[in-house]
Parts: structure tokens; sequence; C-alpha cells
């Protein structure tokens, strides 16, 4: 396969990469703290204020682990972030190990590749091995943290938003979308980006409505963590600074503080390896499947949006995208509109998620024809449910609240049923080829200490600690 960049870069590149996850996390821990401590929170008011959307969205998490058991879903993608989170807590650098010897001290790699995936959740899960021992399981235990983070924050919000029956309604809205079942069971990172992406919107929405130089340098920390994240997160966080500063200029203009200088100075430093990483990943050897077609075209697009627009919006059972809740969404939108209710709020929110569907769409695999390709417009999935909060936002009243309350639980009945029977969210054929390939090799008598498998899934073996290399 040829390569952007030659094999010294790229190793030098893996571990720039690997080595600018635990700086991006240092700072987001100090913009936190010195956020925490500018607004005067206190942890005993906030639980009590919270309490019960937080703790909806708890339940909301363990009972979708028990209806979608987690397990590697499309394959593809999961498999190599368990490589690359492999590869960081072993080697501590953000490179796949492909091919690997046995040894007495287990696996000795001997080829590597850089994956074209942002590295975050990959070292998230590098962090979980590094804590409790290696696992392909720790991936699953990361998606469901990042799972019930965004249930609880968007629940948070929403209680800010539209009163206490928003924190209420916000995770059982969210739980009526198969989607994000699916994404918080997987051992994919788009669920991740996705809480990174409401973390950044919400940090928008704080510092436009109290600027202040911690809210400013919070909202660049969760930047930074969301560039680390998705392929598209770069533009996606470019608009949304290019809004703030527009929102700002017009308001005496924004004044970053010392942390804001220096995110601002370290951001270069931070943001190149993933700049550099998606130039290398521009390579046509990354994805056969193009056909040697460009990787991003406006044609796509013009393709691929008319089968997501009917696949999102049409009010089946039978459905991961949300549906009747989308319509619903739109409609309540669309009304706020007429009273002239929209503002700068509305357009932190929908103009990002906008643009990533749009990247997606652009993208020649962002076909929801395809299944797996469904899950990268998860964001736009959650904005689809979460908009129906505007209703109570319009009408603060309980018939409102319960009215919307039972749809959201008449909708998460038979949906959850249709996934927890695998009519909906089944898993893909390969991952269940290589289900059974597993149970093989559990029947055949061997010594992992001293058997090499010579297959055309190495990659795959090696993750779960058999020694493997390609034909």
């Amino acid at each position: 396969m040829a390569a952007v960049l030659d094999d010294g870069v790229v190793q030098a590149l893996a571990r720039w990469l690997y080595w600018a996850m635990p700086v991006v996390l240092a700072l987001w821990v100090i913009a936190a703290v010195g956020r925490w401590r500018a607004l005067g929170l206190q942890f005993g008011e906030l639980a009590r204020r919270h309490a019960v959307g937080v703790g909806v969205a708890a339940l909301v998490t363990v009972a979708a682990i028990a209806v979608a058991a987690p397990q590697l879903r499309m394959q593809f993608d999961e498999t190599s972030l368990c490589g690359t989170a492999q590869g960081m807590h072993l080697h501590r650098t953000a490179m796949m190990p492909v091919s690997a010897l046995p040894s007495p001290d287990g696996l000795v790699v001997q080829d590597w590749n850089l994956d074209k995936r942002p590295p975050l959740f990959a070292f998230l899960v590098s962090l979980v091995h590094d804590a409790t021992g290696y696992r392909v399981a720790n991936a699953f235990a990361v998606n469901a943290a990042c799972l019930f983070l965004l249930l609880a924050s968007l629940a948070v919000a929403a209680r800010a938003r539209v009163g206490p029956w928003g924190a209420v309604a916000a995770p059982l809205l969210l739980a009526a979308v198969p989607l994000l079942l699916g994404a918080g069971t997987s051992a994919g990172f788009e669920l991740l980006a996705t809480l990174l992406l409401a973390a950044v919107v919400l940090a928008a929405i704080g510092y436009s409505a109290a600027p202040s130089p911690s809210g400013f340098a919070w909202l660049l920390a969760n930047g930074l963590l969301f560039v680390q994240a998705r392929y598209e997160s770069v533009l996606v966080l470019g608009l949304v600074l290019a809004l703030v500063w527009w929102w700002s200029r017009r308001r005496g203009g924004i004044a970053p503080g010392r942390l804001g200088w220096t995110l601002l100075l370290a951001a270069p430093l931070l943001v190149a390896p993933i700049v550099l990483l998606l130039w290398h990943a521009s390579d046509p050897g990354f994805y056969l499947e193009a056909e040697g077609q460009p990787l991003v075209a406006a044609g796509y697009a013009a393709l691929h949006t008319g089968p997501f627009v009917a696949a999102f919006f049409t009010p089946l059972i039978e459905n991961v995208f949300p549906g009747l809740l989308g319509l619903v969404a739109v409609g309540v939108w669309l009304a706020r509109l007429a009273r002239r209710r929209g503002g700068f709020v509305d357009a932190l929110v929908v103009l990002p998620v906008l643009l990533s569907t749009a990247i997606v769409l652009s993208w020649f695999y962002g076909d929801v024809a395809e299944p797996t390709a469904r899950r990268l417009f998860l964001p736009v999935a959650v904005l689809g449910a979460l908009g129906c909060l505007s209703l109570l936002g319009m009408r603060r009243s309980g018939v409102a609240a319960v009215a919307l309350l039972a749809l959201a639980v008449a909708m998460i009945v038979p949906r959850w049923l249709a996934v927890h029977r695998g009519e909906l969210l089944p898993q893909h054929r390969v991952a269940r080829l290589l289900d059974q390939i597993d149970l093989v090799l559990g029947q055949l008598p061997h010594e992992r200490g001293d058997t090499v498998w010579v297959t055309t899934v190495a990659q795959y073996l090696i993750i779960n600690g058999r020694a493997a290399v390609s034909p």
C-alpha cells in the first residue's frame, strides 16, 4: 500500500499522537477545575438538583447494556481501534499490530500499521488497560461510560433549559433511538465523538450566556478533545469557534485569560498530528472499497441525501433513527421559528450538527443503505430526538411533559424488544464470522506460547492475544 508519509515519519507521528493525548487530557482537567471554581459550584447542591435526571440516565444505561449485549458489531473500525489501544498500552505508540509471533513473555510484534482513525478513543481504552489489565472488553466499558455521560450531561442541560421535566425526558427520548444503543454497546468511537460534540456545544452556550476567561478556556479544552475524536472534528470545531467569535465581536470581543492563551498557543502542536494523520489517511490504499473514486464529493451528497432523509423520518418501529421523534422535533422547531423564538443558541446547536451531517453525506461511504454507515449519523440522530424538548420550552405544562414522556416510552418498548431479538442492529456478518472463528480456535488443541496462526484476520487474533501473521 502506497503511503503519503514514509515509514520514519509515520513512526514519529504515531509517537506524537500518543503523547499528545495526556497533554490534552491534562489541559482539560485544569480547565474543568478552573471552570468549577469560577462558577462556585458545590457538589452536594448539584447532586440534589440533578439527582432525578442523572438517576434516569444511569437506569437507561444499565438497561441498554442488558438489552443490547456489548459486542463487536461492525468489526472494521472496532478491530483497528482495539489494536491501536493494544499498541498504546504495550508500546506507548498509536500503532496497531498486524503481525505477531509468540514468545514466553507474550507476543512479539513483527509489523505495525498507523490507523487512519483519530486516537482519543483508543487512548482512553489503553488507560483502562493500564489500570485493570488488557482485555478487549475494556472498549465496551469506555463506551458504557460515554453513554452514561452523554445521557446525564444532556439531562442536566435539559433541566436548565426547559425545567425539571426535561431532565427526565432527555434520557428517555435518547433511549428511543436504537442507533445510540448500538453505539453504547460496541467498541466504536462514534459515541465518544458525539459526547464531545455535545460538550463543545454546551460550553459554547455557557460562554455566550456569561462570557468569562474560565468559560472560554473550558470551550477550548473541550474543543481540543473533540478534535482528537472524529475525522471532521476540526471543521466542526472551527464553525463553533467562528460563531462564538462573531457573537463576541459585537459585545466587546473575547478575553481569553491566562489559561485561554495557553490553550491557544498549545493548540497548533496538539492539532497538527491530527491534520497530518488525516492527510496520511487520504491515501486511497486505506479505502479499497472506494475503487479509485474520490473520497469526498458533492455528487455523493446529492445521491445520499434523499435516502438519508427518508430513513431518518420514517415513522416505523423498525428504524434505528428517530423517525417519529424527528418529525415532532422539526415541527416544534419550525413553530419556534414562526413565533420568532429562534436565536443564537439554536444556531450553536443546529449548525455544527448539520455541518457534520453534510460532511458524512459527502463521504463516499455515507449511504444509509449500507448498515455499517448509519453509525456515522449519530450526532444528528441525537439532535433529532432531543429536538422534541423544545415543546417543553414553549409549553411548560405537565400535560405536554406527560405526552412527550408517553411518546418516548411508546417507542422505547417495541424498539428495545426488536434490538434484543436481533431484528434491529444485527451484528455484521463479518463480526459473526469472527465469533465462529473464536469458537473453533477455542476447541483446537494448541499452546498459545508456541502457536502461530496464518490467516487473513491476523489483526483480530492479535487483539485477542493470539500470535498471527497474514498469508
